[in-house]
């Protein structure tokens, strides 16, 4: 099988597998790739399986499997098992429908359990719950993942490639997924977090899982702060340019967390930095347009209306039908289209309408298809454009919606936010007091110091 279209760079670094092994662990898997395009071991292609699942090749991946198995004749029970898991999981992502999921990963069960490998079981029914919950099926995603985390390992197994921590730490991914599907939020964080507990006890590190879990994680400290943790494991975390766009969500939550503490000038120190390392254009406006709303809440005019004018000129380096296909980096447009509503709002108008024909239409599996987190920030948008517009009325409908969904959902400073909108607008004392409530509680932050 041809790797070249795999590899997009070359490092100086020696190919081998134990080369190819410390890629993976670091997540650079175009490197891991590129490592093993020689090798010609059973342990190299079940490597490789393993990373181009990684960079979004089953096609790839069957037919690598395939090949390994003609031609070896003495594959052992692991090394069979492990390579129909890779095969099983691929033919899942090419037509993973809910009723052929039992077929096909039935070759991989019998190998798996004929295995008799802790590990290998376990990664097995992790790559099985994932399999159900694109598929639509929550019931069996979280069966298989509880079972996951019964398992414990026995006296003296194979070293197997996946640790039984990592899949653990999948199942809590898995788990993190299902609280969120049913807006039980505080459990969703609480399993991001014992994910990550399980990383620290694996054998080894597999860095882009804990980047990718952290990031999640990062994304409540916005309402409900960070203790340390995030900043201390984020420190800690390889800076390497394959895990650029974790560390970037990181960064702008960490931005966040530290202007609702009064430490504006942390806040604006991790902003440029996630603006530097931003790996696209929609992304570095998110950064900066951030910037721009800090600015303005410190009453920063110039500042704030500097960034929004670079923000803009970005935005027209961009070609919006390509961002389309990643919701998170079409969000731009829609804030982009917040921040300049109050000097342009025909223009905001037409920002927000091309946003909202460009979005994508998300599977129902999908959590951001049902997400009221998404709608309450959508509803933000409007309703700030409707109020420069001079739609007072409809921009109160609109806020109050959004306000409403934050509150139901536990997102005290969200909801504040909007309230201090609706306060402005005349809609009612109790959304002043709202908003003062939750400044008290950050007494040092602009919160506190703006409530209407």
């Amino acid at each position: 099988m041809a790797l070249a279209s795999v590899v997009t760079r070359l490092r100086p670094r020696q190919h081998s597998y134990s080369a190819a092994v410390e890629a993976y662990s670091s997540g650079d898997f175009e490197f891991c790739a590129s490592s093993l395009e020689l090798d010609d071991s059973i342990a190299g292609a079940a490597l490789l399986a393993r990373v181009l699942l990684r960079l979004g090749r089953p096609q790839d991946v069957i037919e690598l499997v395939d090949a390994t198995i003609l031609k070896s004749a003495n594959l052992s029970h692991l090394e069979s098992a492990e390579l129909l898991t890779h095969r099983s999981t691929a033919r899942a992502r090419l037509d993973g429908r809910n009723a052929e999921i039992p077929v096909i990963f039935s070759d991989a069960r019998v190998a798996v359990y004929a295995a008799a490998s802790a590990a290998l079981e376990a990664e097995f029914l992790v790559r099985e719950s994932y399999a159900y919950l694109m598929a639509g099926d929550s019931e069996s995603a979280l069966a298989r993942a509880t079972n996951v985390l019964e398992i414990k390992e026995g006296y003296r197994e194979p070293l197997y490639q996946c640790p039984l921590e990592h899949s653990r730490a999948r199942a809590h991914d898995i788990l993190a997924f299902i609280a969120a599907r049913q807006e039980r939020y505080d459990q969703q964080k609480t399993h991001y977090q014992q994910a990550l507990i399980e990383c620290d006890h694996a054998r080894v590190a597999d860095s882009a899982l804990e980047a990718n879990l952290l990031s999640n994680l990062a994304t409540f400290l916005i309402d409900f702060g960070d203790d340390g943790y995030v900043r201390e494991r984020f420190d800690r975390m390889p800076s390497s340019e394959w895990l650029a766009p974790h560390r970037y969500e990181v960064l702008r939550a960490l931005a966040w967390s530290n202007a609702l503490r009064g430490d504006n000038l942390g806040a604006f120190r991790d902003l440029r930095d996630a603006s530097d390392i931003a790996t696209t254009i929609p992304r570095k406006m998110r950064a900066i347009l951030d910037r721009a709303y800090f600015s303005r809440q410190l009453k920063q005019d110039i500042s704030a209306r500097e960034e929004v004018d670079y923000a803009e000129r970005l935005s027209s380096r961009v070609d919006w039908n390509l961002a389309a296909s990643d919701d998170g980096e079409l969000t731009a447009l829609a804030f982009l289209a917040q921040e300049i509503a109050s000097t342009q709002p025909v223009r905001a108008r037409r920002l927000f309408d091309r946003y909202k024909a460009l979005k994508p239409k998300l599977p129902p599996n999908f959590v951001a298809a049902n997400d009221r987190r998404a709608r309450a920030e959508e509803l933000g948008v409007d309703a700030t454009i409707a109020a420069a517009e001079g739609c007072s009325g409809r921009s109160i409908t609109l806020f109050v919606e959004a306000f409403e969904i934050w509150d139901a959902l536990g997102y005290g400073v969200r909801a504040a936010l909007v309230a201090r909108n609706l306060a402005a607008l005349g809609a009612g004392e109790h959304f002043a007091q709202y908003a003062a409530a939750q400044g008290a509680q950050r007494p040092r932050s602009w919160l506190a110091a703006n409530v209407t």
